[in-house]
């Protein structure tokens, strides 16, 4: 593990965040698609398409599943309670 940190401010808080570098294969027409969201100006660069599209794509899939299925895959219970 690369051992970097890394600031993320929000309205109420500062975040810091440990960071790891990873190699991965991607699909050269996705890859093209992020480079596109980058050179518009949408977000600085391809780690942060990257990171946002597998933040979401983990929000959803624990939005859409089943408590038991969460607590199963955790080790624990969802939601207040």
């Amino acid at each position: 593990m690369i051992a970097s940190l890394t600031r993320s401010m929000t309205r109420d808080h500062i975040e810091i965040m440990s960071i790891s570098m990873v190699t991965i294969s991607i699909d050269e027409s996705l890859l093209k698609r992020a480079d596109r969201l980058v050179s518009s100006g949408l977000l600085p660069n391809r780690t942060h398409v990257i990171q946002q599209a597998i933040e979401e794509k983990i929000a959803r899939m624990y939005s859409t599943a089943s408590r038991e299925s969460v607590r199963s895959f955790t080790g624990r219970a969802t939601g207040a309670g």
